[in-house]
């Protein structure tokens, strides 16, 4: 993260540094024809003389972050990708493998292999490191790589490779994909005969019949 951020900064920096440049060398008579123009020109000038390459969808999403980080903090600039995954979590479930997962030192570690899940089915452990998804490498890769990589649509297979505590071999285990729940609520309980518990960690289309079932259950242990 800290890497996107830094180039992101970079790249908004050259793109305000060339403008101002062409600005002062030109004395200000060609790209007076509004805001819009001083942006498009400016880009123009990095696509036309910046030393390296940058991707267009590089470029025009550091300007558009740049732009954005001017307003209030809830105003940010989301990838279709990301409207996705936002929509699922919204909708209460996903396809994928159903595991909860932290990159340490560059390795997907399992940290959770969620109850009655493809993965927990298949034989996934907490704990297990995925070291090669399919035929390619897993390590090194980033939390939108690795989820491009595991997600994919319900009946469909991924293979991965995991490195095991205990156990000195790299083995393959081929997990097919499925719907994955989002649960709202995690946890209910009564603390007394009159007053009952419940965990909310999301909100999302199912979050109300959930917390309606969790009453219901709680009210039937009176």
């Amino acid at each position: 993260m800290e890497n996107k951020f830094v180039k992101t900064l970079v790249l908004i920096v050259i793109f305000v540094s060339i403008y101002t440049l062409y600005d002062q060398i030109s004395g200000g008579s060609s790209i007076f024809g509004g805001n819009k123009d001083k942006v498009e020109e400016a880009y123009n000038l990095i696509q036309r003389l910046y030393v390296d390459e940058i991707s267009d969808s590089a470029l025009s999403r550091s300007a558009i972050e740049g732009i954005l980080s001017q307003l209030d903090p809830h105003s940010i600039y989301l990838t279709s990708d990301e409207v996705q995954g936002n929509e699922e979590e919204m909708k209460g479930e996903f396809e994928g493998i159903g595991i909860e997962f932290q990159v340490i030192k560059d390795t997907i570690n399992v940290i959770t292999a969620l109850q009655g899940g493809p993965s927990a089915s298949a034989g996934v452990l907490p704990g297990d490191k995925i070291v090669k998804i399919d035929d390619s490498t897993a390590v090194s890769l980033d939390t939108d790589q690795i989820r491009k990589k595991i997600k994919g649509k319900s009946g469909t297979s991924v293979k991965v490779h995991i490195l095991r505590f205990g156990r000195k071999d790299l083995f393959p285990i081929m997990i097919k994909r499925g719907k994955i729940p989002v649960k709202s609520v995690t946890a209910s309980f009564m603390l007394d005969s009159i007053t009952g518990y419940f965990n909310i960690v999301r909100f999302g289309e199912k979050t109300s019949q959930e917390v309606l079932d969790v009453l219901q259950a709680l009210k039937n242990k009176e």
